[in-house]
């Protein structure tokens, strides 16, 4: 005679089990350098005192430092110092960026948190206590649980005939037990590979203190519109044409983080040149699209005041007079510096050297130039 089963429903407790308390702190870089640079964060204590071998913790941390290189060589000594294990390992130069993947004994971890952060200005931290107790004892009740579905299935194939039309739904459902038990398997398995044992992901990268690096990519789009005084002397000016000296106002558009930015402004004449002449020059409309550079050394654009920069601008001139109009593609290097700069507003000062791309005209029209902004975030 066929026997039947009377299949176990899992209780609905174990959904609750499934899931184990974990205490998160996460929080601004900035808040904790205020708070003094290198003092590692101490993670709430899960509730219930857990034991401290079912434990485990977990950080992420992202700094800034002044150079990566350097850098990497003080991370791989505080390896070495509290015997760490590195997972993964990614330093890339030319980008200025490197990552690791690190395992920490757990009574080592505070102490390697400490002394990572003293590496540099900590833009971003995570740190997270995970208690692994009553996920074990989750799984050890899932797996007795599945254990005791599993005799019971096997009791009935055995006593099922192979030609019967349940037989085949009997031992489906016996190969998807089996697959639920490896799976609990797996997990405990990797539970108690992280007992006493700690991973941090650390990120070390080069950047200024408004997040404005500088890398050549055109990348990281930002909004800060801004206002430019300018100033331009020809070397060569011819009276009949142009006066000694122009100055004027500008808006110029800082659009990535990379200091790329756009202008367009207007000069007039200031001093010299003969005015009655209708050639003479009376408006000078100029734009251009420019890119900045912090240089290698020399604080790197990472000060709140006095970063140098030099850059480039390319773009054109449109010389306005009373009988002709005439339009210049020009290009213009030059050198700068960010009198002060915070996560709001950039002030800075450059003096270029304006070449006009017209072999006829480079002679009279080239000349010094002189400019002043503030840009400011929108």
């Amino acid at each position: 005679m066929k026997r039947t089963i009377a299949l176990m429903a899992a209780p609905c407790a174990l959904a609750l089990w499934a899931l184990a308390p974990s205490a998160t702190v996460a929080q601004n870089a900035a808040a904790q350098n205020a708070a003094g640079k290198g003092a590692a964060i101490q993670a709430e204590t899960p509730q219930g005192g857990a034991d401290a071998e079912s434990l485990a913790k977990n950080a992420e941390l992202r700094i800034l430092v002044n150079v990566v290189g350097q850098s990497n060589a003080e991370v791989l000594r505080i390896v070495r110092d509290l015997g760490l294990t590195v997972e993964t390992m990614d330093v890339n130069n030319t980008k200025r960026v490197a990552t690791y993947g690190l395992r920490s004994p757990l009574d080592r971890f505070d102490e390697a948190i400490s002394r990572f952060l003293s590496l540099g200005i900590a833009d971003w931290q995570k740190i997270e206590t995970v208690n692994y107790a009553e996920r074990l004892d989750s799984n050890a009740y899932e797996l007795e649980y599945l254990a005791g579905q599993e005799e019971a299935y096997r009791e009935e194939l055995d006593a099922t005939d192979r030609k019967n039309g349940s037989y085949q739904d009997i031992f489906n459902r016996a190969r998807e037990l089996d697959k639920e038990t490896y799976d609990r398997n797996r997990e405990r398995m990797e539970m108690e590979n992280a007992l006493g044992r700690s991973a941090i992901k650390l990120v070390l990268s080069e950047k200024s203190v408004q997040d404005l690096d500088a890398s050549d990519e055109l990348s990281g789009f930002i909004n800060m519109p801004g206002f430019e005084g300018r100033y331009f002397r020809p070397e060569n000016p011819d009276p009949a044409t142009l006066a000694d000296q122009y100055a004027g106002g500008t808006l110029r558009y800082m659009f990535t983080k990379g200091r790329s930015y756009f202008l367009v402004g207007i000069m007039k004449p200031v001093a010299g040149g003969d005015r009655e002449s209708d050639a003479f020059v009376n408006d000078i409309v100029n734009w251009g699209i420019g890119k900045d550079f912090y240089p290698r050394y020399f604080g790197q654009g990472k000060n709140a005041f006095f970063n140098p920069f030099s850059g480039f601008e390319a773009g054109g001139m449109v010389l306005t007079a009373d009988g002709a109009i005439e339009h210049l593609f020009t290009v213009e290097p030059h050198l700068g510096m960010e009198f002060f700069k915070n996560r709001y507003v950039i002030a800075d000062a450059r003096v270029g050297y304006l070449f006009p791309l017209d072999p006829d005209l480079v002679k009279t029209h080239r000349g010094l130039t002189a400019n002043l902004s503030l840009n400011f975030v929108f």
